[in-house]
C-alpha cells in the first residue's frame, strides 16, 4: 500500500512540474517575443533580417527618447536581462555599473544632485543648466574657475576690483550679459580703477578735449545707474569761467543768437546752474539808454511795432524796467506842453472830434492820469462842449465854478 501512495504522489509531482515547466516556457516565449519587438536584440528570421518594432516601451514606464531610442537593445538589457534594469540616469553613468554608458567626467562639479536636474535632454549633454538656488554667495569661483565651469576672462586681471570680487558682484545666474555692479561702498573718484576702457567702459575721446572733463571723476558728472542723464556740480567752479566746458564741444556752447554784448559775456551772466531756462540778466551797472544793444529783436526782445512816432526812438527804459515790460510808465517831466501828439495821437478817441476836441490832450488830461482835468479849462467857455443845456446857450463857466456848480 504504501509503495502504491509512494508512486501516485511521484506521479502528481511529476504532473505539476510538467505543467509548470511548460507554464514557464510560455510566459518565456512571450516575454521574448515583447522584447525581440522593442530591443532589437533578439530577431525574427525573415528576408529583410529587419528587428520587430511593435513593441510600446512606455508601458515599461521608461520612454526611449534622444540618445535612448537608437541605442542597441542590448546596451542596456546586457545579457537579454530585462529586470533590475535602471530607470534613473547615475543607474547607468556612473563608474562600476552593470550597464556601461558615458560616466561623469572628473573636471566635473561635484555634486550630489541627480544627473536630470541640470542635464533636460537626452540627446546631449550640453546646454546644462544648473539651479544655482542652493549655490552661497560668493562661492562662485568653486565651479567658474575656468576648468570645471567658464571662469573669469583675461581682461578681468587688469583691474584690482575685477580680479578679486566674486562672479556674482557683477553677473547674474541666468546669463553673464547683461552685468550689473552695485557701486554702494565704492569710494568717490576711484572710478577709473575699472572704467579704464579696458576693464570697464572708459572715457570717451570727446572727453579729452575740456581739461575739467578730462581731470575730474566719472562720478563727478555720472550716476551709477547710467552714464546718461549726467550733472555737474557747479559749486567752487570760479564765475566767468563756463566756457572752459561750455564750448560747443564738451558741452553745449552759445547758440547763433547770442550776438552784440550777449556773445560776449559769460553764461552764468544770464544763466543758473541748474538750467538754461529761464534766463536772468542783472542790469545794474548798465549805462542807461544802451538797451538796445540787446533788445534789438535778435539778441532779445526789441521794440514792438506799436512803438511808432517819438515812442520808436525812445531808449527801452525810458518806459520800461528792468525787472518786466509791464507795467510801463514815462517821465513827462521836460515835456513841452502841447505836444503829446507825437506819442499819443494813436490813442485819442475818435468821439473826440465830434466834440470838437482837437487840441492837445494836455489840455483835458494830466501826465498822471486821463480823468479829465477841469482846472485847466477855468475861462476857455469849452463847457457846453460837454455840459449841454437846451435852455441856455450862456457858457458854463460864466456862471460856475470849475470845481462846482454853485458860484
Amino acid at each position: 500500500m504504501k509503495q502504491i501512495a509512494l508512486a501516485k504522489t511521484r506521479a502528481r509531482i511529476k504532473t505539476v512540474m510538467s505543467a509548470l515547466l511548460l507554464l514557464s516556457m510560455t510566459l518565456f516565449s512571450i516575454f521574448v517575443m515583447a522584447a525581440d519587438s522593442d530591443t532589437n536584440f533578439y530577431y525574427e528570421k525573415s528576408q529583410s533580417e529587419k528587428p520587430l518594432r511593435d513593441f510600446n516601451h512606455m508601458t515599461t514606464g521608461f520612454a526611449l527618447t534622444g540618445q535612448h531610442s537608437i541605442e542597441e537593445c542590448g546596451t542596456c538589457h546586457v545579457g537579454g536581462v530585462f529586470k533590475g534594469t535602471p530607470r534613473n540616469c547615475a543607474g547607468c553613468h556612473s563608474k562600476g555599473r552593470r550597464v556601461v554608458a558615458t560616466v561623469m567626467p572628473s573636471q566635473h562639479i561635484v555634486t550630489n544632485d541627480p544627473c536630470e536636474l541640470c542635464h533636460n535632454s537626452t540627446v546631449t549633454f550640453l546646454g546644462a543648466r544648473y539651479n544655482h538656488g542652493k549655490a552661497q554667495p560668493g562661492s562662485c569661483s568653486t565651479c567658474h574657475n575656468g576648468q570645471v565651469a567658464t571662469g573669469k576672462p583675461s581682461n578681468h586681471n587688469n583691474a584690482s576690483l575685477m580680479s578679486t570680487a566674486t562672479c556674482d558682484k557683477c553677473h547674474r545666474t541666468f546669463a553673464w550679459i547683461p552685468t550689473a555692479f552695485n557701486h554702494a561702498g565704492v569710494a568717490q573718484g576711484t572710478c577709473t580703477s575699472c572704467h579704464n576702457g579696458t576693464s570697464a567702459i572708459g572715457r570717451p575721446a570727446s572727453h579729452s578735449s575740456s581739461p575739467v572733463k578730462a581731470q575730474k571723476s566719472c562720478d563727478s558728472c555720472h550716476r551709477t545707474s547710467g552714464w546718461y542723464p549726467t550733472f555737474f556740480d557747479h559749486i567752487a567752479i570760479p564765475a566767468g569761467t563756463c566756457a572752459t566746458c561750455h564750448n560747443g564741444v564738451s558741452a553745449t556752447g552759445k547758440t547763433s543768437s547770442h550776438t552784440g554784448t550777449k556773445g560776449t559775456l559769460s553764461c552764468d551772466t544770464c544763466h543758473t546752474t541748474s538750467a538754461w531756462l529761464p534766463a536772468g540778466y542783472n542790469h545794474a551797472g548798465v549805462a542807461p539808454g544802451s538797451c538796445v544793444t540787446c533788445h534789438n529783436g535778435v539778441s532779445a526782445t526789441g521794440m514792438t511795432s506799436s512803438h511808432t512816432g517819438s515812442k520808436a526812438s525812445l531808449s527801452c527804459d525810458k518806459c520800461h524796467t528792468t525787472t518786466a515790460w509791464l507795467p510801463a510808465s514815462f517821465n513827462h517831466a521836460g515835456i513841452a506842453p502841447g505836444t503829446c501828439s507825437s506819442c499819443h495821437e494813436a490813442q485819442r478817441p475818435t468821439s473826440h472830434a465830434s466834440k470838437g476836441y482837437t487840441g492837445s490832450c494836455d489840455r483835458c488830461h494830466t501826465t498822471s492820469s486821463w480823468t479829465f482835468n477841469h482846472a485847466a479849462q477855468q475861462g476857455l467857455h469849452l463847457c457846453n462842449n460837454c455840459h449841454q443845456h437846451h435852455h441856455n446857450t450862456t457858457p458854463c463857466d460864466q456862471c460856475h465854478s470849475v470845481n462846482s456848480w454853485g458860484r
